[in-house]
């Protein structure tokens, strides 16, 4: 471990820690026992003078540390929530947090509660601890931060989908120490007691943000207020138009929208330069700045993003504006370490890796990019530094957004270097307006049409860019070697003047790099003739069967409105990179008031087994309704119907979809069985089972299990996978059949 960065090396080695735990079950008297162990070898070798054994001893001993950290955090969020799952009564608690309400059909309002007690429905009364999410579909006004109310119903523990590519929840849930959902399901099951005091700062700055947006109101624009407003504090993301989170998103600059490091970053560089124009000595100004951060803080509610943002950016900054060449990437690494020991949960946190990645990038890249701004002519200086600023905050972002959202913006650099300034503009000139409207009421009005004036333009610009053909590129999910060959070519160009003296050591990088590349290149190619996913979708089923020949997407949703599900589908089509298809075939009733649930994906032609269904939308290809026998396609796919089953199948594979009604009746092999989470019709027999010799099953669906079924193929020796316990499936056929790729529990590795 190098003594010059031995904070920052801390902060990784805990980190790695951390993610190995996800992998690694050990009981904590025994990861005691190592640390000890481990403690005492890096003593003796330092009594003994042997460094490298000291540094692999140390790096080793952090490493389990936060192993340690993790399997505390796991134990403890256990204790909470098992012994409450699945239980009834009535649950007291306090609103932890401002309350998210939905509009349209399905209204609800959702509130975090800190939980008190409980009564049981037999009287009970009983003290409890931990956070859930209560559901009210009433339409009555929404409670406070601090009310106290009861929920009434059953406490559903948090079920997450095992699916790659996608924020994990389920880190988060346990980081906010969320231990399930309840739902009201009728009128009063919520209820208020009092109110309280609890969560006082968070109950000021709410009174605080909405007194700010009443002031900024008859000043701006109705439908720029909500963007202003996040822009300023975050958290408005419900009020904003879809069209402009959507032309944000296609720019690459959604990031800009949540309060992050590169906010407390302007905020403080804004200070600065005011401190420096009024001719304030240096520490003065760095110690005002810094309350300012902490009050502008308080004001965004100190949510643990805001948090982490407000540390990054004031260490980040205070780094930067010392000028001192060591201490910012140790100034950061310690930072990332005091937080991981606060709560390990955060490594998995997507507002706490964009902090981090983005405060490095500004420590690494904005002194060189600002050296190479300075050199074009005719541009205020503000401009360049400004975009000097905002472009180095994006370098290392880069892969964490294709990873999250599957789309890279072709045009992020202009909009960085246009929209973004722009934007950062609005934000100092609605935090100047703030302070105004208290000292020179007629100034602030002024700067806020200003505001507003810079705000439409910079929404005006962003549409425009947008607008250009091929904004955004599709891309799918990066993988695991395109992340470490991206962050290897970076280091290589960051390095290659500062590693004169390890020659060798660049060298070989360059080699890894190279082969890194290589491999990517590779598997692109080396992609099996035919593949099949199967993600987890709740109650609802979906699959996706992916050949040479033909795409083919199968879904199949639950008799309720399933939109979540739907949105899941479709996020994995996206992180698979299956932006059309040839065929949807769907199977499902019509829901309410004749609207139904589908992944909106351009295809060919839309298949319906059962009931004829209602498209929610104009379709121009081909709708075929399907009845029993078989249909034949041009490129040889074979699909047999009966009733809601089906076998896809190509010369020597097959896939057979069991569905609520008919039975294969053919008597075929069938290499690969998917069926649902209830029994197949008849159930499956182990004498039926040797006849039609699968090869491998995979069961789908969140409900009863057909657990006669599962015995049956177990018996007869074929492996069974389950969404609802394994995750995402993924089978390829090989030449030597059907292999198991991968599951959602081994893909945690390789996100």
């Amino acid at each position: 471990m190098n003594g010059k960065y031995i904070l920052l090396h801390g902060g990784i080695l805990l980190a790695v820690g951390i993610y190995a735990a996800e992998f690694i079950t050990w009981n904590l008297l025994g990861s005691g026992i190592v640390l000890a162990l481990l403690l005492s070898m890096i003593f003796i070798s330092y009594i003994w003078k042997r460094k490298s054994i000291v540094y692999i001893g140390s790096a080793l001993f952090i490493c389990f540390a936060g192993f340690i950290r993790m399997e505390i955090a796991e134990n403890l969020w256990q204790n909470q929530s098992l012994y409450l799952a699945g239980h009834k009564g009535d649950f007291y608690g306090v609103i932890a947090e401002e309350p998210t309400e939905t509009a349209g059909e399905n209204e609800y309002s959702r509130y975090l509660i800190n939980l008190d007690k409980i009564i049981y429905p037999d009287g009970e009364e009983k003290e409890i601890s931990g956070k859930v999410y209560v559901y009210d579909p009433s339409k009555h006004g929404k409670y406070e931060i601090g009310d106290k109310i009861i929920a009434k119903g059953e406490l559903r523990p948090v079920h997450i989908y095992k699916n790659p590519g996608k924020i994990n929840l389920e880190k988060r849930y346990k980081s906010l120490s969320v231990i399930g959902r309840i739902y009201g399901e009728r009128e009063g099951d919520i209820s208020f007691i009092s109110h309280s005091n609890e969560y006082y700062l968070l109950q000021k700055s709410v009174s605080v943000r909405e007194e700010i947006k009443s002031i900024f109101a008859p000043y701006v624009e109705a439908e720029h207020l909500p963007v202003l407003m996040t822009l300023l504090f975050g958290g408005h993301y419900s009020e904003i138009p879809e069209s402009v989170i959507t032309s944000f998103s296609t720019t690459g600059i959604i990031h800009i929208l949540s309060v992050s490091g590169s906010h407390i970053v302007l905020l403080f560089g804004f200070l600065y330069i005011v401190g420096k124009y009024l001719g304030l000595p240096r520490k003065i100004t760095a110690g005002l700045s810094i309350i300012f951060v902490l009050v502008y803080g308080g004001i965004a509610g100190f949510v643990p993003p805001v948090v982490r943002s407000s540390v990054m950016g004031i260490l980040t900054v205070l780094a930067v504006f010392t000028e001192r060449d060591r201490e910012p990437l140790n100034l950061l690494g310690a930072a990332v370490s005091g937080m991981l020991l606060f709560n390990p949960y955060y490594l998995y946190d997507i507002s706490f890796q964009l902090s981090v990645l983005a405060s490095a990038g500004i420590l690494l890249f904005y002194r060189p990019l600002s050296g190479l701004f300075s050199s074009v002519p005719k541009i205020p200086s503000w401009i360049k530094d400004g975009a000097a600023l905002s472009l180095s905050a994006q370098i290392l972002l880069v892969p964490v957004i294709l990873y999250y959202f599957h789309v890279f913006p072709l045009y992020f650099i202009p909009a960085n270097l246009l929209v973004t300034p722009l934007l950062e503009c609005v934000i100092i000139a609605g935090l100047s307006a703030i302070i105004l409207s208290f000292l020179i009421k007629p100034l602030a009005i002024g700067v806020l049409y200003g505001a507003d004036y810079l705000l439409g333009f910079g929404l005006m610009l962003n549409n425009l860019i947008a607008s250009l053909p091929n904004a955004s590129i599709r891309l799918g999910g990066m993988t695991i070697l395109q992340m470490i060959s991206y962050y290897a070519l970076i280091s290589i160009f960051y390095f290659k003047g500062k590693w004169k003296s390890f020659t060798k050591g660049i060298f070989a990088v360059k080699i890894c790099t190279g082969i890194l590349i290589l491999l990517c290149v590779l598997e692109s190619f080396l992609k099996p003739e035919t593949s099949v996913f199967v993600p987890e979708l709740g109650s609802d089923r979906g699959i996706l069967i992916i050949s040479k020949k033909c795409k083919i997407i199968y879904y199949k949703y639950s008799d309720f409105y399933s939109k979540r599900n739907t949105d899941e589908f479709s996020s994995f089509l996206s992180y698979e990179g299956v932006f059309d298809a040839d065929i949807l075939i769907l199977c499902g009733k019509n829901g309410e008031k004749g609207k139904i649930t589908y992944p909106k994906i351009p295809v060919k032609e839309i298949w319906m087994l059962g009931e004829p269904l209602k498209l929610n939308d104009d379709f121009s290809g081909t709708v075929r309704y399907l009845k029993n026998g078989t249909v034949r396609l041009k490129n040889g796919i074979r699909i047999g119907i009966d009733g809601t089953s089906l076998d896809i199948s190509n010369k020597d594979r097959s896939v057979y979809i069991a569905g609520g009604t008919g039975k294969n009746r053919r008597q075929e092999k069938h290499g690969l069985w998917i069926g649902g989470a209830h029994p197949f019709e008849g159930q499956v027999e182990y004498s039926f089972l040797k006849e039609i010799k699968p090869e491998m099953a995979v069961y789908t669906g969140k409900g009863a299990m057909a657990g006669e079924d599962t015995e049956a193929f177990l018996l007869y020796g074929c492996p069974v996978y389950e969404t609802i316990r394994d995750g995402m499936v993924e089978i390829k056929f090989t030449d030597k059949g059907w292999k198991p790729g991968s599951t959602g529990s081994e893909m945690k590795l390789w996100q």
